[in-house]
Formats: structure tokens, C-alpha cells, sequence
């Protein structure tokens, strides 16, 4: 064979390799802006309770939930401004709050964050500030106030606490993440001003993870994706939250983790659903049932599952199968 036919054959293969290298890097790329999916895990509806109405065990447009170690729930009833405590049947404890800017009142209030002790965070969204309370609805202490320098907010929308107590307030506003050590010094703050590909456009909703070193997942709802971050603001994973070609809406308003093995959680409101993510951002499960406008969630070391929905003013109990 001359030398000739060798280059010839060479130049061929070359070729050949090139098409097949691209070929999977395209693949790549596809299986990476859309993770596979495929259900799974189920969950079973165990009970639901509420009304609309501003009385007792009555909400209107609910949009959070969490609960304590006594089993007990704290439900953001923000068309009511207040928070009502209830017992895990859903029987009424007490409330607190009402209409106003004072210590211990709200202004369209989005969201709820619990700590190891049980104490109640709100995110006062139109007040522009986190404001503390015990468990019994005993006004604690607040923290910001409106404004763009290190500890001010602009529409706060959510909140994430991290293992060391830290603090990560989703500044919505002002497109950031704010960071405060465990006495609300500010520690650094990441979104607006990152390099292309790793900016916050409409950041919406945080969740920690305490795996590994920790991690915090944010809902940017411009792009429709979750950002994963570890715990100083560097960008480890990002996904799409729709799946292509079903027609859905961007309408997510609530991100979630489950403490016992990272699933991602998130109240897709606009498509009537909450979709469960594994860490890696494959969708595993969906739950639909009884749902039409889920707003808010909260998911406990049992597998159990509590979603507000703020259409049907009611608090819904699953638990995975």
C-alpha cells in the first residue's frame, strides 16, 4: 500500500472519529439541559383540611407550611396576614399577626423557615424584611428594611438555613443571595453581577441541603431552572425544571429538600403539580392529586409530604409510598 493510500485512509478515519466525537458531545449537552426522566417514587394522600375564610382552621391564599418537633404546623395565611398554628390533625392552636409595618404584623408575606429550636421565620416580603417569632407566635427580633447596601432587601422572597446557622435570604429584588453568620452579620452575597451563564435573573425561592458540605439549591424563575451552589456561591449543577414539548408554564414558587436523601422538591403552582428531582436533577416523581395551585411545601425526616394550596385554600398531608 502506498503512502499515498495510508493518508488517505487515515485522513478517512479522522474523519470518521470527528463526526462520532460531535455527534456525543451533542448528546451531551442534550441529556444535560434535559435530564432523563422517569417516575420513580409514589406518594399516597393521607388527609387534607381548611376553608376559605378568615376564621379558625380557615385560610385565604395560603403559601407556606412548616413543621416543628412536636409535630405541630405553622401555616402562612397571607391573605389573612397572619400565621395560624395548628396540631398535626389540624386542629387550631393559635395565630398570630395582622396588616401593618409594626413588630409582629406583615405585609404580603411569601414565606415560612423553621430552625432546630422550633422558632418561626416570615419573610416579610412588602415589609422588606425576616421577622422572628418563637413557637408560640412571641415577636423575637427582625432584620432588614428596604434598600440595595449589605442587609438591606429589596422584596425578600425566601429564606435557607444552613447547618452552622447561617443565613441565605433570596433578595429577589436586587437579584441576589444574601449571606449572614448565625448573629445576621453579613458574610458575602452572590447573583447580580456573576460572569454570564452564572448570574441570578429572577431568583424566586432557596433550599439547604445538608450533604457533604452543604448545599443550596435556588429557583430562578426567569430561566425556569434550579441553580445548585455550595455554601460560598460557587455554581455546581444547574437544570431545567419543565420537560420539553408538554406545554407547560413556568410557574414554580417553592423549592424544597428532603432531609433524608436530597430529593429536590418544588411546587410547580402555574402546571397544578409538585415535581421530585434527585440531586443529580433527574425527575423521579410528580404528585398531582387533589392539587391545583400548590404554593408552598414542607418535607419532614418521615417521607411525609405537607402542600398548601392556595387556590383551594387547603393544607394537603401525602407520604411516600
Amino acid at each position: 500500500m502506498s503512502g499515498k493510500d495510508v493518508s488517505e485512509k487515515m485522513e478517512k478515519m479522522n474523519r470518521k472519529l470527528s463526526t462520532v466525537f460531535t455527534l456525543l458531545l451533542a448528546l451531551f449537552f442534550v441529556f444535560k439541559a434535559f435530564p432523563a426522566r422517569g417516575i420513580t417514587i409514589e406518594f399516597s394522600h393521607l388527609f387534607s383540611f381548611g376553608k376559605f375564610g378568615s376564621g379558625k382552621e380557615q385560610f385565604d391564599h395560603p403559601l407556606d407550611v412548616v413543621e416543628d418537633s412536636h409535630e405541630d404546623l405553622y401555616i402562612l395565611d397571607s391573605g389573612n396576614y397572619r400565621v395560624q398554628k395548628v396540631d398535626y390533625r389540624g386542629d387550631y392552636i393559635t395565630e398570630w399577626g395582622k396588616r401593618g409595618i409594626r413588630e409582629g404584623e406583615f405585609d404580603r408575606p411569601r414565606s415560612l423557615v423553621i430552625d432546630d429550636d422550633d422558632n418561626i421565620y416570615v419573610v416579610d416580603t412588602g415589609n422588606h424584611r425576616i421577622q422572628k417569632f418563637s413557637s408560640d407566635g412571641d415577636f423575637l427580633m427582625e432584620f432588614g428594611g428596604l434598600g440595595q447596601s449589605r442587609g438591606r432587601f429589596r422584596r425578600p422572597t425566601d429564606l435557607a438555613i444552613d447547618r452552622e446557622g447561617n443565613f441565605y435570604v433570596v433578595d429577589a429584588g436586587n437579584r441576589r443571595i444574601q449571606k449572614f453568620d448565625s448573629n445576621w452579620k453579613f458574610v458575602q452575597e452572590w447573583g447580580r453581577f456573576e460572569r454570564r451563564g452564572r448570574e441570578l435573573k429572577d431568583p424566586f425561592s432557596i433550599a439547604y441541603a445538608d450533604e457533604g458540605f452543604g448545599y443550596l439549591y435556588v429557583f430562578d424563575r426567569e430561566e425556569c431552572e434550579v441553580l445548585k451552589f455550595d455554601r460560598t456561591g460557587i455554581l455546581k449543577d444547574r437544570w431545567e425544571v419543565l420537560p420539553p414539548g408538554k406545554g407547560y408554564i413556568c410557574g414554580p414558587m417553592k423549592i424544597r429538600v428532603e432531609p433524608r436523601n436530597y430529593y429536590v422538591y418544588i411546587a410547580d403552582t402555574g402546571n397544578g403539580r409538585v415535581v421530585v428531582f434527585n440531586r443529580s436533577g433527574r425527575e423521579i416523581g410528580e404528585i398531582e392529586e387533589k392539587l391545583k395551585e400548590p404554593a408552598g411545601l414542607f418535607v419532614n425526616d418521615s417521607e411525609e409530604v405537607f402542600i398548601v394550596d392556595r387556590a383551594t385554600n387547603k393544607i394537603h398531608k401525602f407520604r411516600r409510598d
